[in-house]
């Protein structure tokens, strides 16, 4: 599916959500780590209503208190990826780590299972000092260095947990999905959910869905593309407090233009197997200008060997510019955010 808005809206859907079921503007898409700008926008509010603090240590929190590895831990540290933790979700999910732990990914499996806080924190613990290639592949920068970790937004999901009322998933709909008006959830457990749109593996197979339970704030909402753009275009509605709103505009989601504007990009993926080897079949990508209020929103849910991802292939016929009547993400991209591309 595609979004656009720049003053003129334009949405279109191609594909199934789910066999015989074609994908449409109610179609919920799994976004995957787009996921994580929602999370931060969540912590921030959380900050804004004075229960926690950016520099309070992680290790304050319940489950995270004996966890060595996350003593000088913050936060703040969480949100910029400059934690230095052990990325137990990539090793886990990703990473041949998963027949380490048969009780959080069934053999055979990848992918799917339920990955808690308790479950982090042993990996985290047990993995911090392991030499072996496939734990150096996760372990990340030194603590305080830029290393993009997954893992640090679980731990935020299990923080937002503890601070709010009634956990993570009711604090979302409350705070942000509720006020914004989206029609977003998080990830069900049960794959036939309707508007639920499922990866495929192929045009007749389903992919393996992953959950990963209701703290997984790194990758595990599914929502309709109408409402992540009014996410990009309503967070600044929810963050009052403009040491919050500054703070978000800090974080590595917004780049700034050779001009000047800030411009949020980000994107998400799902590495599905496939027939013994890894590809991304459900991906992700936004962007939004924040002075100009442009918005474009490309999400899949198929990715087969014989076609390139969707968001480099997408074609559609529209009169911008006037002089191009069919404009793919990477003519429409450069055109809609001059200076990013």
């Amino acid at each position: 599916g595609v979004l656009v808005d720049d003053g003129t809206r334009l949405e279109i859907h191609r594909g199934y959500q789910k066999l015989g079921e074609p994908n449409h503007t109610g179609t919920r898409y799994r976004i995957f780590s787009l996921t994580k700008a929602v999370a931060a926008v969540a912590v921030l509010l959380l900050t804004q209503d004075g229960r926690l603090r950016l520099d309070d240590p992680v290790s304050k929190f319940e489950k995270l208190r004996h966890a060595r590895p996350l003593a000088a831990v913050t936060v703040r540290d969480l949100l910029q990826h400059r934690s230095g933790v052990f990325n137990a979700v990539n090793f886990v999910f990703f990473d041949r780590g998963s027949n380490l732990y048969p009780s959080v990914v069934p053999p055979g499996c990848a992918q799917t299972g339920t990955l808690d806080t308790d479950d982090l924190v042993r990996v985290i613990t047990e993995h911090t000092d392991d030499d072996s290639p496939t734990a150096l592949r996760n372990r990340p920068a030194p603590h305080g260095a830029f290393d993009y970790n997954n893992t640090g937004y679980d731990l935020l999901g299990h923080i937002i947990d503890v601070l709010s009322d009634d956990g993570v998933e009711q604090f979302l709909t409350d705070r942000i999905f509720d006020p914004l008006e989206m029609d977003a959830m998080i990830v069900p457990e049960d794959p036939d959910t309707p508007d639920h749109a499922r990866p495929f593996q192929t045009e007749l197979e389903y992919g393996v869905l992953e959950h990963q339970g209701p703290t997984n704030t790194n990758a595990n909402i599914a929502c309709t593309l109408e409402a992540y753009r009014r996410f990009l275009t309503g967070y600044q509605a929810l963050l009052t407090d403009l040491r919050m709103l500054d703070t978000f505009h800090d974080l590595y989601f917004f780049q700034r233009t050779a001009d000047g504007r800030r411009v949020f990009f980000a994107s998400g993926s799902g590495d599905f197997p496939t027939s013994g080897e890894h590809r991304f079949l459900s991906k992700s990508v936004a962007l939004f200008d924040v002075d100009t209020r442009a918005v474009l929103i490309v999400a899949q849910n198929y990715e087969g060997p014989e076609r390139p991802f969707l968001h480099r292939d997408f074609s559609f016929r529209r009169p911008f510019p006037s002089n191009a009547p069919s404009i793919a993400f990477d003519e429409l991209a450069p055109t809609l955010f001059p200076g990013m591309f």
